[in-house]
């Protein structure tokens, strides 16, 4: 037979792990949601965005920076692709750099790579 000791015992526990629960949750939900980042828009004309995907990498000089967030075709241009990214908050993006889709691998899979990129020109204004 449970004891009224061993109840309350394991009601303790529950409330512990539940609150355990939901403090964790609470630190991975919120640091996405904190997670600062600045949108760009890419346009594609008249080129075959096949194998990017929403999720695909944005890589700068070979190190991750962001990822593609949203594809579209551009409502008053239906040639154009309209590639949304989003970059870690702060990232420097010179005015003159370029974005390509590059191969991953042998999958047929793509993502974005930005290269080029002048020192002494302004930083692209997110948006």
């Amino acid at each position: 037979m449970v004891s009224k000791s061993q109840k309350i015992r394991l009601g303790v526990f529950i409330l512990v792990a539940l609150i355990l629960l939901f403090v964790l949750v609470g630190i991975i939900v919120g640091s996405k949601i904190f997670d600062k980042k600045d949108f760009y828009f890419i346009a594609y004309k008249d080129q075959s965005v096949s194998g990017l995907n929403i999720g695909s990498a944005v890589q700068y000089h070979g190190i991750r920076i962001g990822r593609i967030e949203d594809l579209s075709i551009d409502k008053e241009d239906v040639t154009t692709v309209i590639v949304e990214i989003s970059i870690k908050a702060g990232t420097p993006i010179k005015k003159d750099v370029k974005a390509v889709m590059a191969a991953v691998g042998i999958t047929g899979l793509k993502q974005i790579e930005l290269i080029g990129g002048d020192p002494r020109e302004e930083n692209l204004k997110p948006g």
